[in-house]
C-alpha cells in the first residue's frame, strides 16, 4: 500500500481593527479554499461574536486586552478536520464568509481581530 501525502497549507489571513466591530455584523472575510482549522486571534479590548451567516451569533470570543505592546491576545483554535465519519473528513466549505459584531458589553475601543485558516492539499 502506498501512502498518500497530504500537505497542510494556510490561506491568507483576514480581519479588522476595532473600528470594524460594531452593533451589526460586518464581513471579516471569505475562505478561498475549504478549511480544516480556523484560528481566531483577538487583541480587542472587549468581547465579540463571530457568525458564519451574518445573522446569528455562532462563536463568542473573549477580550484580548486592547492592543498595544502589553496587550494579551486571545487565540482560539477550531479544529474541524479532526472530526471524521467513515472515510470522509469534516471541513468548512470554500466560500464560507466570517462576520464579526460587538459582544454584549458594547463596541471595543482598541485592538484587532484576525482569522487564519489551514487547508489540506
Amino acid at each position: 500500500m502506498v501512502a498518500t501525502k497530504i500537505r497542510a497549507k494556510f490561506g491568507t489571513a483576514f480581519g479588522t481593527d476595532h473600528t470594524g466591530v460594531g452593533a451589526s455584523y460586518a464581513l471579516l472575510g471569505t475562505l478561498s479554499t475549504s478549511a480544516l482549522a480556523l484560528y481566531v486571534s483577538s487583541s480587542l479590548n472587549d468581547t465579540c461574536f463571530l457568525s458564519f451567516d451574518g445573522v446569528n451569533d455562532h462563536l463568542f470570543i473573549g477580550s484580548g486586552g486592547g492592543g498595544g505592546a502589553n496587550a494579551a491576545s486571545i487565540l482560539e483554535t477550531i479544529d474541524i478536520g479532526a472530526n471524521k465519519q467513515d472515510n470522509g473528513r469534516l471541513e468548512i466549505a470554500k466560500g464560507t464568509s466570517v462576520y464579526v459584531k460587538q459582544g454584549p458589553d458594547g463596541a471595543p475601543s482598541a485592538g484587532d481581530i484576525y482569522i487564519s485558516y489551514m487547508y489540506a492539499e
